[in-house]
């Protein structure tokens, strides 16, 4: 039952309950007490649809959020149709309840059911409301988290909405994340004169010396978002994967986004190429005007071929962003320029030619070798800064962008309390140093007031501020991983309303307007909800993502076939290919659909998506693997029997097909036929047709498994709800007859019995019968190909086709596969087979007497 439902009929009890009390003469404070009620539950409806017209899921705990922290700043004029609305329904309830105070009722009293009948009319109604269930779930509703961390569930308590207000004179931003320079290095009993200029510049610098570095914040991409965006950077995959993300944690606010809306013009210079891990995207989504990599800045060098590995090396990098700071100052106009060194990333580091004599002890450590380099060309960066004409309106931030990771000089940090460096320069700044806990999550509230602003960043907290207590800092960075389900909601992964399309030139895929780079896997909900993983490493790529998926989880994958190859035999090893299904059966679908002529576009619809993947539309043929005469029990086939339906119920089978036959005294029995099947299951020959009696003292007496029969089968139908009979009646002409008993005696038969017809003429008697999903079977069908596209086409309504291997291996599944039309092919029991069968000719499903749901139809490569 939908909400959509429930919500209507909440409001025909509230209508009801209306009229029922206008009707009779009621004291006025029963009346009054009505009218809160019923104007409550009109505020219940009201809330309800405003909040589901943002959320698309009613009211949950973002609503809850945004309603206890306030809408300062929200754009209301946007949503004027939606407060007109609101208004008017308010002012409705209002007038109708002082229609029913002011209204004495014109029956004579003692009708007073009326009024009882209002009063369970009104308290059904609120019980109803879907917004009461919304709010019983976000508030009454016991939750999982009461038996597991404390921190579970309380993502909103301590996500503070981002938003800046100016409090001083402006200031300008230079920000320089320095690769993997963290505050170890600056211990003078490991690394004694390492660290110079920085220090020196500490004498003039806030410092902070105690910032953590906390999951999901160890990588130069999660370095950024954290200081940025007051978040960790939690994603479905890998975190330096999402550069397959046009759109990078795009319902989420950082600093950038609000320094923009302040006027802001945001520059971004790295030496690297900001594409790798997602950089651009998120530079791009929050705001920054310009993001500048080695590609960018190399044609702006005397020496465009002087680069390293990676990118540029820092000595010219950092004279470039010099360059684009006077040119931003001269502008006048308030600017925020980033920039990311380079020099000091991997296990030794790439030294700029400029620090040629720089070295560190006897040389022999090159990271630290490069620690000293880059000490000195920061250092020599930021004074440049600070003698200019603007140094007045500028203040510099040196943090790193994470710990440094295994290195030359990774024994020696271990010696240390590693912590992150975190230093802020304003005009004449003098020393300060706090120790206060701390992490990269907290690094953006904390430099606003030195800007001249103070605000919130997501979950970070200003650490300079003295009332801010560390238990706090220290709660959130314990439990924020239990919040995962929360923030993954940043990235905003879209649900398909529209074509996928797929430009293999181009190699995106675009889905809602939105571009993903490929090679992608999509992992898709029941509601074609999305979740992306990306490639992030040469060793591991999306096929072995693939073969971890659960079993229920459905997918669409697009790589290089060569990728692809692991998941399943086949001869293409060149191009691109489509892989769709779910965890352990899936299929190659790139034959689906081509691109047109001239194209080179693939497009798949919604409903396309859900074929292929096998999630199922609604009012559709839901293809569940079809446990063949019950199914194998004792490792015998084709028992019909009771042993055969419990044992594979067990083993996850939700679809039977059972045999039945008409006995003497026009009774179904469950029995293939009465010639050799009798004989196997009886151990003697049938001299004469028996009656249903006869049947079942045979069956107690003689056979080696309880076979069913029709009236046996109902209460074991009742016993299990779930499961669904598919019929097989044999003997020519019994089938409609078999159909119409089966009719009148089962409950609920159009729901619990899927008829297979043999020929395509009983499809509309079937329909008309009262059954709602209807298997047509071909093993006697004697029509073309051709005939049976013809004819699907005449059905309406939710059915499949099923055959024998041979129509299986020919062109007739694809045909139907692209009519979004389920097929089976009968009866398969081995695994190769199965697999070739679903996986090279579209075959939907199976019949079987031992291949379980859930068992594992992919190939397991060397």
């Amino acid at each position: 039952m939908s909400f959509s439902f429930l919500g209507l009929l909440s409001i025909v009890l509230l209508v009801l309950g209306y009229f029922l009390l206008i009707r009779e003469r009621t004291p006025l404070a029963l009346r009054l007490l009505f009218c809160s009620f019923f104007m409550f539950s009109i505020a219940l409806h009201v809330l309800y649809a405003v909040a589901d017209s943002f959320t698309g899921e009613g009211i949950n705990s973002a609503v809850i959020y945004h309603a206890t922290q306030g809408f300062e700043g929200a754009g209301y004029s946007e949503y004027t149709g939606l407060i007109t609305v609101s208004i008017a329904v308010f002012a409705l309830g209002l007038f109708l309840s002082y229609w029913m105070i002011a209204k004495t009722g014109q029956r004579p009293s003692g009708r007073i059911f009326h009024a009882y009948g209002a009063a369970v009319a009104i308290c059904a109604s609120l019980l109803l409301n879907p917004a009461s269930a919304d709010l019983y779930g976000l508030f009454l509703k016991p939750s999982p988290a009461t038996a597991m961390e404390s921190g579970k569930g309380d993502f909103y308590k301590y996500y503070r909405q981002p938003v800046i207000k100016q409090t001083g004179e402006k200031k300008n931003l230079v920000f320089i994340y320095a690769e993997s320079i963290e505050r170890t290095f600056f211990n003078e009993d490991i690394f004694p004169g390492l660290i110079t200029g920085l220090r020196e510049l500490e004498s003039r610098s806030t410092t902070f010396t105690n910032v953590r570095q906390v999951n999901n914040t160890t990588w130069t991409v999660a370095g950024i978002v954290a200081s940025q965006c007051g978040l960790p950077l939690i994603t479905t995959s890998h975190g330096n994967s999402m550069s397959g993300m046009d759109k990078f944690l795009s319902s989420a606010r950082c600093l950038s986004d609000l320094l923009r809306d302040k006027g802001y013009y945001l520059s971004y210079y790295g030496g690297a190429n900001p594409v790798f891990a997602g950089k651009r995207s998120f530079l791009k989504t929050h705001g920054f005007n310009e993001y500048f990599g080695w590609k960018e800045l190399a044609p702006k060098l005397n020496m465009p071929n002087y680069r390293a590995p990676w990118g540029l090396y820092d000595d010219h990098l950092l004279s470039l962003a010099y360059r684009r700071f006077l040119e931003l100052s001269n502008d006048d106009r308030d600017f925020a320029l980033v920039t990311l060194t380079l020099d000091t990333h991997g296990q030794k580091g790439r030294a700029s030619k400029s620090c040629a004599g720089i070295i560190y002890g006897d040389g022999s450590n090159p990271i630290l070798n490069t620690v000293a380099c880059s000490d000195f060309l920061i250092t020599n960066f930021v004074k440049k800064i600070l003698d200019s004409p603007f140094a007045s309106n500028t203040i510099v931030v040196i943090a790193s962008d994470h710990l440094a990771m295994k290195n030359t000089a990774t024994d020696l940090l271990e010696q240390g309390d590693r912590t992150n460096m975190f230093m802020v320069i304003e005009p004449e700044g003098k020393a300060n140093k706090i120790d206060k806990h701390a992490s990269t999550l907290d690094i953006a509230p904390t430099i606003l007031p030195f800007m001249g602003f103070k605000g919130n960043v997501g979950l970070g907290r200003n650490i300079a501020d003295k009332n801010q207590s560390e238990a706090e800092i220290k709660y959130i960075q314990e439990n924020f991983m239990s919040w995962k389900s929360d923030i993954e909601r940043f990235w905003a992964f879209p649900k398909i309303k529209e074509d996928i399309v797929f430009d293999v030139s181009r190699l995106t895929m675009l889905i809602n307007e939105s571009a993903y780079y490929l090679p992608a896997l999509v992992e898709l909900t029941p509601e074609l909800e999305t979740r992306f993983k990306f490639n992030f490493s040469q060793n591991y790529n999306l096929a072995d993502y693939v073969l971890a998926l659960d079993k229920d989880t459905h997918f669409l994958l697009f790589d290089e076939c060569r990728n692809t190859y692991k998941l399943m035999k086949s001869d293409r090893r060149i191009g691109y290919c489509i892989i769709a299904g779910k965890g352990g059966q899936y299929r190659d679908v790139s034959s689906f659909a081509q691109p047109e002529p001239g194209s080179t576009s693939i497009v798949f619809s919604p409903e396309d998506i859900r074929f292929l993947t096998g999630i199922p539309s609604e009012g559709g043929f839901r293809p569940l693997r079809i446990a063949h005469a019950g199914g194998i029990v004792e490792g015998k086939y084709v028992t019909n029997s009771f042993d055969a339906l419990n044992l594979n119920i067990q083993k996850g089978f939700a679809y039977f097909e059972l045999d039945f036959n008409f006995t003497s005294d026009g009774q179904l029995a469950c029995i293939h036929d009465w010639d050799k099947s009798f004989e196997r299951q009886f151990g003697f020959p049938l001299i004469s047709l028996p009656t249903l009696k006869e049947f079942k003292r045979l069956v107690k007496n003689s056979a080696r498994f309880d076979m069913c029969t029709l009236d046996r089968l109902i209460p074991w139908l009742n016993e299990h709800p779930t499961a669904k009979i598919v019929t097989d009646v044999k003997g020519r002409g019994n089938n409609i007859r078999a159909l119409r008993i089966m009719a009148e005696k089962i409950p609920d038969f159009g729901n619990r019995i899927i008829p297979q017809i043999y020929h395509p003429e009983s499809y509309s008697i079937a329909k008309d019968m009262g059954y709602e999903q209807v298997i047509w079977t071909l093993y006697r069908y004697k029509g073309s190909n051709d005939d049976v596209i013809k004819w699907v086409d005449q059905f309406n309504g939710p059915f499949a086709i099923t055959m024998p291997e041979y129509r299986a291996t020919s062109p007739l599944p694809m045909l139907l596969a692209r009519k979004h039309i389920p097929t089976y092919v009968h009866t398969i029991n081995k695994r190769e087979q199965a697999n070739v069968l679903l996986n090279r000719f579209s075959v939907t499903e199976l019949y079987t007497d031992s291949l379980y749901p859930g068992t594992s139809l992919a190939y397991s490569m060397p």
